[in-house]
């Protein structure tokens, strides 16, 4: 039987600085927001690209777009949210949008 009161550390082996598992991972952490600026046409390019990659992750990613305009660049507040931390963690990872 697992001792529910033990504290699970991980440490690297490089650096030997260390973090408690919960810490890293947490429950109900899978909302990723960011913003991406510039001209339409980049802003729709790089869209595509992080979308892509969210989906690749997850087929059940929720997408959302917000656009806005700050003078001739268009701004837009992308929020995805993901069925678990792990695939939040793995779209950033992978994009490095951490």
């Amino acid at each position: 039987m697992a001792d529910e009161n033990k504290v699970i550390n991980d440490s690297c082996d490089f650096c030997g600085c260390s973090a408690e598992i919960g810490t890293i991972i947490t429950e109900g952490d899978d909302i990723c927001e960011y913003e991406l600026r510039g001209s339409a046409e980049k802003v729709e390019k790089d869209s595509e690209r992080y979308d892509s990659a969210a989906r690749s992750v997850s087929d059940a990613v929720q997408i959302q777009h917000h656009d806005t305009r700050d003078g001739e660049e268009l701004v837009r507040r992308v929020t995805l949210k993901f069925t678990c931390t792990a695939e939040k963690m793995i779209f950033q990872m992978r994009t490095g949008l951490v």
